[in-house]
C-alpha cells in the first residue's frame, strides 16, 4: 500500500519539529499485507488526518503510532524519539472510536481512570478531572452516570478522558463517526478550540473526506490494497496454484465414464467445482494452454459466440445478471445509479441495465473512463473523485421524500460498501432498492437504519451466478441484444501485464488471456 500526502486548504501551525514521524513502516498478518513503506510526518502543533476505504490499514498504522501494535518493518518515532509511546502516558494518549466508558463509574470517575495508575494522589487527580470535565463542557455533569448522558455527552467524556493525562500528542480513531451530523460539527469546533488551548499535536483516522478537510493540517490517504493480488481475509488459497477462474475452449480429451462431451466441443466452463470450490482459488485454474475440469461445470457455446466472449461472462456478467435479471430487480424507466461501473461486474450491469430500458447513472473514476461508459450507452457518468454521487443524484432527480415517491434513484447498485454505503442510501426514492453482491471497499460499513424504515428501501443480496445465468448470457450475445465488454486480450506470455492493469484501474471491463 502507498500514502500519499496532500495539503488541506490552509495552514494553520507551522514548526520545524516533527511530533510524529513514521517512516517506511510495513505491518503484515500472515500472508496478508496490511501496510507497506508507509512515511508520513506530524508537524508539533498540527492536525493530521489520516483518510481511506474500511480494512486498508489506518487503524493498524494508528496502533503502530500509539505503541498498541509493533511494525514488521521501520521506524515510528515521537518527538524524535524512536520506541513505544504508549510506556508514556504523558507524552501520548488514545481516544478511541467507542467511548469505552465504564457504567458503574460516574462521569468524574470514568476521566480520573487514566490517571490512577500515576503518581498523583486523589486530590489532584479530582482537581484534573474537574478541570477536563469544565475544558469539554461537562461542569455540572460530573456525579451523572455514562447511561444518563446522550451520544454527543458520552464522546465529550472519552475525550475528557484523554486530556486528563495532558498529552503531547492525541490519537484518535474515528471518534465522531457514530455521532449525528450536528453533534459532529459541535465536537469539531471543541476539538480544535481545545487543541488550539493545549498546543497537542492531533492525529486521527476517518473514513470523512470532509471531516478531515475542517479539521486537519495536513492529509494523509491511504489506497485500499489490491487484495485479489496480494489476499483477502477470510480466503485461504492453497499455493501453489493456477489461477484464473473464467475461461471457454475446445475440449482436447475426454476422461473416461464421460457421457454426452466429445473432443472438439466448444464449451464455457462455470469455475465452481461442486466438490472442491472455485477454479483459480481452490484447485487449478485457466490461466494457462489446458485446464482440467469435471464434466458437469461444462455448458456448450452456441454458434456466434466467441471464446473471448464466452471467458468474459462467468464472475462478472453471471453475477450481474442474477442480480438484475434473475431477481428482476430493475423496471423499464428505472433511475439506476452503478458504482464501480467500470470493473467487470460493473460494465455487466451497465449493459444489462441498458437492455432492461433503465435510465442509467453509471460513476467512474477519470474522464476517459466517463467517455466509453457514455459509449456503451450510459445516460449519465459521474466522475466520483471530484463528485459526490449521492448529492448529484439528490441535485439532479430531487431529494427522497418520505411521504410520497418522488425524488431521488429507483436502484442503487452497490458492490463496493465501505463508505459509498451510507451515501447509496441517502439518494434513493421511497421503496427504492439497493442492490449488493460485493464489498469491495470494505465489507463493515457505518449503517444508518433510519434511511431503511423511513424510507421503505428494499436491501437485496445476490450471491454468484449458475448455470441458467450463463446460458441465457450467451444466448443474448448470440442475438447482438449485448455486447461484452472486453477492454484487451494479451497472450499468456502478459498475463502477469493484464493484473496489473486490473490493480492499477487501467481497465473499463474485462481483460482476456488467450494460450
Amino acid at each position: 500500500m502507498n500514502a500519499v500526502t496532500t495539503q488541506a486548504m490552509f495552514e494553520k501551525a507551522t514548526t520545524v519539529r516533527n511530533a510524529v514521524e513514521v517512516e517506511h513502516v510495513s505491518k503484515h498478518y500472515g500472508k496478508l499485507a496490511v501496510l507497506e513503506d508507509i512515511s508520513l510526518t506530524a508537524p508539533s502543533g498540527s492536525v493530521l488526518a489520516i483518510v481511506g476505504a474500511s480494512g486498508c490499514g489506518k487503524s493498524t498504522l494508528l496502533n503502530i503510532i500509539a505503541g498498541l501494535a509493533q511494525a514488521d518493518q521501520g521506524d515510528v518515532r515521537i518527538d524524535g524519539v524512536a520506541g513505544e509511546p504508549t510506556h508514556d502516558t504523558r507524552v501520548v494518549s488514545y481516544m478511541f472510536q467507542e467511548d469505552r466508558l465504564l457504567p458503574w463509574r460516574t462521569i468524574v470517575a470514568n476521566t480520573e481512570f487514566g490517571l490512577e495508575a500515576g503518581s498523583l494522589n486523589a486530590e489532584r487527580r479530582r482537581e484534573r478531572s474537574l478541570a477536563a470535565l469544565k475544558m469539554t463542557g461537562l461542569e455540572g455533569f460530573e456525579h451523572a452516570y455514562p447511561h444518563e448522558l446522550s451520544g454527543g455527552m458520552r464522546s465529550r467524556v472519552a475525550l475528557a478522558r484523554s486530556l486528563v493525562v495532558k498529552p503531547y500528542i492525541l490519537l484518535m480513531d474515528e471518534p465522531f463517526s457514530k455521532l449525528d451530523p450536528q453533534m459532529r460539527s459541535q465536537m469539531h469546533a471543541e476539538l480544535l478550540r481545545i487543541r488550539e488551548q493545549l498546543k497537542m499535536t492531533v492525529v486521527f483516522v476517518t473514513h470523512d473526506v470532509e471531516e478531515a478537510i475542517v479539521l486537519a493540517d495536513k492529509v494523509v490517504v491511504l489506497r485500499p490494497r489490491p487484495f485479489t493480488v496480494k489476499g483477502m481475509p477470510g480466503i485461504k488459497v492453497p499455493l501453489p496454484v493456477v489461477i484464473g477462474l473464467d475461461m471457454a475452449g475446445e475440449i482436447t480429451e475426454v476422461g473416461d465414464n464421460v457421457e454426452n462431451w466429445s473432443v472438439g466441443a466448444r464449451v464455457l466452463v462455470n469455475p465452481l467445482n461442486k466438490k472442491k470450490g472455485l477454479m483459480g482459488e481452490m484447485l487449478d485454474g485457466g490461466m494457462a494452454q489446458y485446464c482440467l475440469v469435471s464434466a458437469d461445470q461444462l455448458i456448450a457455446m452456441p454458434e456466434g459466440v466467441t471464446f473471448e466472449e464466452a471467458a468474459s461472462l462467468p464472475v462478472a456478467y453471471g453475477t450481474a445478471h442474477r442480480m438484475l435479471v434473475t431477481h428482476n430487480t430493475i423496471k423499464p424507466g428505472d433511475r439506476v445509479v452503478i458504482l464501480g461501473a467500470s470493473g467487470g461486474v460493473g460494465t455487466g450491469c451497465v449493459t444489462l441495465a441498458k437492455m432492461l430500458g433503465a435510465e442509467v447513472i453509471a460513476a467512474a473514476g477519470s474522464a476517459d473512463k466517463a467517455e466509453r461508459l457514455k459509449a456503451m450507452g450510459a445516460d449519465h457518468v459521474i466522475n466520483y473523485r471530484d463528485t459526490d454521487f449521492s448529492k448529484w443524484v439528490i441535485e439532479k432527480y430531487g431529494k427522497p421524500q418520505r411521504r410520497s415517491y418522488e425524488g431521488g434513484a429507483d436502484v442503487v447498485i452497490n458492490f463496493t460498501g465501505g463508505d459509498t454505503w451510507v451515501p447509496s442510501l441517502k439518494c434513493i426514492k421511497r421503496g427504492g432498492s439497493l442492490l449488493v453482491c460485493g464489498a469491495t471497499a470494505g465489507h463493515d460499513p457505518k449503517e444508518d437504519l433510519r434511511y431503511i424504515w423511513s424510507f421503505e428501501i428494499r436491501v437485496i443480496g445476490s450471491n454468484s451466478f449458475y448455470d441458467d445465468n450463463l446460458a441465457a448470457l450467451m444466448e443474448l450475445i448470440r442475438t447482438k441484444k449485448i455486447a461484452v465488454q472486453i477492454d484487451k486480450v494479451l497472450p499468456l506470455e502478459q498475463a502477469a501485464e493484464g493484473l496489473r492493469m486490473i490493480r492499477d484501474r487501467e481497465v473499463l471491463g474485462k481483460i482476456v488471456v488467450t494460450p
